[in-house]
C-alpha cells in the first residue's frame, strides 16, 4: 500500500536515497536542508515504511522567460507553487510514483490557489523529464536556462 505524506527531513537517511541523477540526488539534499529551515514543504511518496519518491513543495514568485509572462496574461510577477525537486527512488522507477506525487502537488495548488490567488505549478525540467511534465500537461519555454534546464508552468487558471 503506498501513502502520500508531509517528510520530517531529520527522520530519514537521505544519504541511501539515490535517483541515478547525480544532479537531481544533490539537489535533494540542498532541499533536505531547507526543510529543516521550514523554507519547503516536502512530500513522501511510501510504499509501506519506505520512502520511494520526493517532491518539494515551495510558495514563490515565477521567474521565467517573457513569452511566459505573456502566456499567463501579460503579468510580470505571478504566484506558483514551485517544485524544485521531483525525485524517485531508481529501484521504483517507472510505476507511476512520481505521476501521483505531480497529481499531490497539483492538488494542494488547487485546493489554495482560490484563498491565497496562486496562478501556476512552476519546475525546471532536465532534458531527460522535459516529455514527462509535457505529458502531464506542463508547459515549457522555447529555450533553456543558461544551466541547461527547461522553466516549465502549469496554469491553474488556464
Amino acid at each position: 500500500m503506498t501513502e502520500i505524506r508531509i517528510i520530517t527531513p531529520q527522520s530519514e537517511s537521505w544519504g541511501d536515497f539515490q535517483c541515478g541523477d547525480p544532479r537531481i540526488d544533490r539537489k535533494l539534499l540542498t532541499e533536505a536542508e531547507q526543510a529543516k529551515k521550514n523554507l519547503v514543504r516536502l512530500h513522501g511518496l511510501y510504499e509501506g515504511d519506505r520512502l520511494q519518491a520526493v517532491i518539494s513543495l515551495e510558495a514563490s514568485v515565477l521567474q521565467a522567460p517573457t513569452e511566459v509572462i505573456a502566456k499567463l496574461g501579460g503579468r510580470e510577477r505571478v504566484s506558483t507553487l514551485h517544485i524544485e525537486v521531483l525525485s524517485v527512488r531508481a529501484s521504483a522507477q517507472r510505476r507511476g510514483y512520481g505521476w501521483r506525487l505531480l497529481e499531490h502537488a497539483l492538488g494542494q495548488a488547487k485546493t489554495t490557489s482560490i484563498n491565497i490567488g496562486l496562478r501556476t505549478v512552476s519546475l525546471e525540467a532536465t532534458g531527460e523529464s522535459l516529455a514527462f511534465y509535457e505529458k502531464f500537461g506542463f508547459r515549457g519555454a522555447r529555450r533553456p536556462w543558461p544551466d541547461g534546464s527547461w522553466p516549465m508552468w502549469f496554469d491553474l487558471h488556464g
